[in-house]
C-alpha cells in the first residue's frame, strides 16, 4: 500500500479513499490562515458595553373607590410604545384602564392613562413622567389608581470565549 492511500474493507464492499499527501498539506495551510485571519478579525471587533434598554415592563395599578372597594389588576411584559388595555371585573362592573407606556431619558418613563368604570369615563387620558418601580398616583371624582411600571431588563448576553462550543464556558 502506497502512502496517502487508505482502503478500507466491509462486509459488502470495498471503499477506497485516496488522498494526496501534498493536497492534504495544502488544504491545512488554507485552513490554518482562514483561522490567523477570523482571530484577528474577532480582535479588532468593538464591544457595546452600555446595557440594553427595556423594551417592556410589568404594570400593576390599584384602583380605589371611595366606597371601599379596590380592584387590582396587573399585566407582565407590556411592550413599550403600544397602546394597551388593562380590563378587570369587580362584582358585575367593568373595569378598564387605557395606558401606554413610553421608555425616556435614563429610567424616566412616560405614562398615558385614563379610566373608565362600566363604559364611563372616570378619568380622562393624563400624561405622566415616572421613574421605574415608583407607584404613581391619578385621582377621580370618587377614585384613586395607583400605577406601577417596573421596566423589564433583557438579558446581557454571555459571550463564549472563541472557539468553545461548550454553552457552559461563559459562566
Amino acid at each position: 500500500m502506497r502512502a496517502g492511500k487508505f482502503v478500507f474493507v466491509g462486509t459488502a464492499a470495498a471503499i477506497v479513499v485516496a488522498l494526496s499527501t501534498p493536497a492534504v498539506a495544502a488544504a491545512e495551510a488554507e485552513n490554518t490562515k482562514t483561522t490567523e485571519t477570523t482571530e484577528k478579525s474577532e480582535d479588532t471587533v468593538e464591544k457595546d458595553d452600555e446595557a440594553p434598554a427595556a423594551k417592556a415592563a410589568d404594570v400593576r395599578v390599584v384602583i380605589e373607590q371611595t366606597d371601599g372597594v379596590k380592584v387590582e389588576i396587573s399585566r407582565d411584559a407590556l411592550t413599550l410604545g403600544t397602546d394597551a388595555e388593562l380590563i378587570a371585573s369587580h362584582e358585575g362592573t367593568e373595569h378598564k384602564v387605557s395606558m401606554r407606556v413610553d421608555a425616556k431619558d435614563g429610567d424616566t418613563l412616560q405614562l398615558e392613562v385614563g379610566y373608565s368604570r362600566g363604559g364611563a369615563k372616570v378619568i380622562e387620558a393624563q400624561s405622566v413622567e415616572t421613574t421605574g418601580s415608583t407607584p404613581t398616583e391619578l385621582s377621580g371624582p370618587d377614585v384613586k389608581l395607583s400605577v406601577v411600571v417596573s421596566p423589564k431588563k433583557p438579558r446581557a448576553r454571555i459571550e463564549l470565549p472563541p472557539g468553545s462550543d461548550d454553552p457552559l464556558a461563559g459562566l
